[in-house]
Parts: structure tokens; C-alpha cells; sequence
């Protein structure tokens, strides 16, 4: 049995949801990570979003929630947004936003490598410190490269140890967000 979706069953879950607020969800998710916080750039890429669920040309998932899937979908085209206008940004799991000031700049690269080390840093010291995956997937996160299969690939381990190792830095999501944010109140 397939792990995807059919269009039947994306197109049910789609009209289950109250769709007014799932937009404008989508909508301020969108405005939130495009450079410039573009409200009508926002709209049309959920729009684009929405458009490509309901053709079947976007596939969902079924391994993730229907609605985690949306919020992924519209971080991927926003990511593409952002990559086509000459902005970067390092994005956890779609919570975490640290913006890169023109990262073609050397100097701006080792600000983003050092502030991947000072994070991974403070993860080893944390109560529950971080394994060797959840280091891979974080680094490969942190370098814009979001996709399981990809990470796994990429590292040469299992699949489900990305998924698992998501899973764990999902928790520490609010320790990865604080010491974000004191480093930027350092500069």
C-alpha cells in the first residue's frame, strides 16, 4: 500500500478543514518567511499551493498530517521565492527562521557556520543532548536541504532515522530558538 494520498482522498481532507482559516494560516505562514513579508506574493503561493493539491500535480504524504503537509508545500515554494529573488534563509522543520544577509559574501558564511557550531554546541549540553543523527539532519536542515529521503541519502543512513531524529529536534525546538536569539542580541 502506497504512502500517498490518492486525489480523492487529498480533495476529502482539503473540504474537511475550515478552509477560511487554514488560508489565512497558510497566508501568514508564507508572509512570515518571504523576504519583504509581500502579502500578495504570499496569497498567490498559496494559491499555487492549493491549486497543484487539488490537480494532483503535489502529492500528499499520508506519513504526515494533511495539514503539515500544506505548511511544507508553501515553505518549499516559498524557500524557491526566496532562492529565485536572491534571498536565504535557514529554516528548522518550518518553525525556526535565521535570516542570512547576503550569503554570498564570505564573511556572512562563517556567521551562518558559526552560528550552526554554536548551536549544535549547546544541543551536546542540553539534559537530553543530541545524538549523531539528529547533528546530521540538524546540519542538514540548517543548509536549506529539508527533504527525508534527501538527508538520508545524503548521510547514508535510514530514512526512519531521519524521521526519528526530526522527531527529537522537534522538542527542542524552544532551546534552539532561545540560543538563536540571544546570539543575534550579542551582535
Amino acid at each position: 500500500m502506497s504512502d500517498f494520498a490518492s486525489l480523492e482522498e487529498a480533495l476529502a481532507e482539503l473540504e474537511s478543514v475550515q478552509f477560511d482559516v487554514l488560508f489565512q494560516n497558510l497566508v501568514r505562514y508564507a508572509q512570515n518567511r518571504i523576504k519583504g513579508n509581500n502579502i500578495v506574493d504570499a496569497e498567490k503561493i498559496v494559491e499555487d499551493v492549493l491549486e497543484k493539491v487539488v490537480t494532483g500535480d503535489r502529492n500528499w504524504n499520508k506519513r504526515i498530517t494533511f495539514r503539515r503537509f500544506l505548511f511544507r508545500s508553501v515553505k518549499s515554494l516559498v524557500h524557491s521565492y526566496n532562492k529565485q529573488h536572491g534571498f536565504k534563509y535557514l529554516d528548522v522543520d518550518s518553525n525556526i527562521d535565521v535570516e542570512v544577509i547576503e550569503a554570498n559574501k564570505e564573511t556572512d558564511q562563517d556567521k551562518t557556520e558559526y552560528l550552526i557550531e554554536l548551536i549544535i554546541e549547546e544541543l551536546k549540553k542540553h539534559k537530553y543532548p543530541i545524538d549523531e543523527n539528529e547533528e546530521m539532519v540538524l546540519r542538514s536542515m540548517l543548509d536549506e536541504m529539508d527533504k527525508p529521503r534527501e538527508i538520508a541519502e545524503f548521510w547514508g543512513i535510514d530514512v526512519q532515522k531521519v524521521y526519528r531524529a526530526n522527531e527529537k529536534l522537534d522538542k527542542k525546538l524552544p532551546l534552539i530558538r532561545e540560543i538563536i536569539n540571544n546570539h543575534s542580541y550579542e551582535q
